[in-house]
């Protein structure tokens, strides 16, 4: 009886080994497309956008209204596009990059950050930033900023329609982690 035991947990064993093996073969085959496929489609999107940007700047004052908004959407489309490929490029290297955990201030990172976007952002747009009190937690400074410049972008993007933005960044503590958020008052989701 034990030896028909241990000739199972053995098979058992094996097969988890190989399927473990087959995951890691398609996950490198699944990193090397979604790079190589946002790497592709990078060009054509700036092409688009920078010939709409020329052809805006040449032949605005001989459009119509009409024309002009369908350009601006048609830009705007582009470059939403060529951030969605730029994030899918970034997202198919962090699977090689070896993260660094180290202490990391959550709040230090949030304010480079939004001092940044407010310098990005139109004349027209205000932004009532509230930033509680963000924890020092251990992770990799540069994976952490990349997601939190990523939310407060897009924060700052679906506001862009309100005269008056608030963009709350925040984290709450449970027993073994801190959950980080941004809220803000643009167009989007209840979750």
């Amino acid at each position: 009886m034990r030896g028909a035991l241990l000739n199972i947990v053995l098979r058992r064993a094996e097969e988890r080994a190989e399927l473990a093996t087959e995951l890691t073969r398609a996950n490198k085959e699944l990193e090397a497309f979604s790079y190589s496929e946002s790497h592709d489609l990078r060009a054509p999107l700036r092409h688009i956008a920078g010939y709409g940007d020329l052809l805006k700047e040449e032949e605005s004052e001989r459009m119509s209204e009409k024309s002009r908004r369908f350009l601006t959407n048609m830009l705007d489309s582009a470059r939403f596009a060529g951030t969605l490929v730029d994030d899918l490029l970034t997202f198919s290297q962090m699977g090689r990059a070896a993260l660094r955990p180290a202490p990391v201030a959550l709040g230090q990172i949030v304010r480079v950050i939004v001092q940044e976007v407010e310098s990005d952002v139109s004349m027209a747009q205000q932004i009532e930033w509230g930033v509680g009190d963000l924890p020092r937690v251990i992770g990799d400074a540069v994976f952490l900023q990349l997601a939190l410049r990523n939310l407060i972008s897009n924060a700052v993007k679906y506001t862009r329609t309100r005269e008056s933005a608030k963009i709350e960044i925040f984290a709450t503590r449970t027993e073994d982690e801190y959950i980080v958020g941004v809220r803000d008052n643009g167009v989007g989701f209840d979750i």
